[in-house]
């Protein structure tokens, strides 16, 4: 291995023993070798193409109907239904000819990548997940007419960041142990996430309580029947679970479903996530 080494650096004199110093006449190959392998590192550890944490599809950008951020970081809780959950939405991705990139990394939110998606979907994220030059990147993103789909715990992200925590329209409180629920559907709104199911649905999730009402500013689209669960915090009222909105230039779509690997799978599930992900892709689908 020493030897190789040595004669990477220097054909002509491999380093016979240690401790003998490089010929001058072999020292312009070596300085040419080493600058070559500093200019090799310094583009792997930069070059975002090479971020073992990313991920995206081949598909041609000039053939892509749209492009899509995935971002799953967790500075909390995480959820071991993520890597079900990105398959999930990679798959709607590829069916509907987007192109998507995968990624944890908070760097991506900065005004120079951000406006190159046209919608970006938070999968079960939490905690403080974006310093205050990321969250600028995000609210210049949204003004701009930027899109944001929010997926289960994207409601127990930045607590303390207020424009968010509208943005979202509800903060994370508390929840019982998963089980099936009926969930009502709101039939007097024709949107592209709920349309194919029935009035009534039955589904095993985890059922999220927030710590305050909803937002009255959103239009919900699903309610949860608090008397087909047990255990949780009691409350009043309706317990909406998805909603949607226009916000601040541009438009967020939130549901609270998401927590299981199995509901990944469920058919009627992914087609209410492709459908989020249209209206909040073209909202003239609505």
């Amino acid at each position: 291995m020493a030897a190789s080494a040595a004669t990477f650096f220097c054909k002509n004199h491999p380093f016979p023993k240690v401790g003998r110093f490089i010929s001058r006449k072999c020292l312009p190959s070596v300085m040419f070798r080493f600058l070559v392998l500093i200019v090799l590192l310094s583009y792997a550890c930069g070059n975002p193409r090479l971020k073992t944490s990313d991920t995206e599809n081949p598909l041609n950008e000039t053939a892509a109907s749209a492009r899509l951020l995935f971002f799953s970081k967790t500075a909390a809780f995480r959820h071991e239904s993520i890597p079900s959950g990105l398959a999930a939405l990679q798959r709607i991705a590829q069916q509907s000819n987007w192109q998507w990139v995968a990624t944890e990394r908070s760097t991506i939110f900065h005004p120079d990548s951000l406006p190159r998606f046209d919608a970006i979907v938070l999968l079960n994220t939490t905690g403080d997940v974006f310093d205050d030059a990321q969250q600028e990147a995000l609210r210049r993103y949204v003004r701009a007419g930027g899109a944001l789909v929010g997926i289960h715990a994207a409601t127990d992200t930045e607590h303390d960041w207020p424009w968010y925590q509208k943005a979202m329209a509800a903060k994370f409180d508390s929840h019982p142990a998963p089980q099936e629920a009926r969930l009502i559907v709101r039939r007097d709104q024709d949107h592209p996430a709920t349309r194919h199911l029935p009035a009534e649905w039955r589904v095993y999730d985890e059922w999220y309580y927030f710590a305050a009402p909803v937002g009255d500013y959103v239009t919900p689209l699903l309610f949860l029947d608090r008397e087909s669960i047990t255990g949780g915090k009691s409350s009043t009222g309706q317990h909406p679970l998805c909603w949607y909105h226009e916000y601040d230039g541009g438009r967020v779509f939130y549901t609270a479903l998401g927590h299981t690997e199995a509901i990944y799978q469920n058919p009627a599930y992914l087609q209410h996530l492709q459908g989020a992900i249209d209206w909040a892709l073209a909202p003239q689908n609505h």
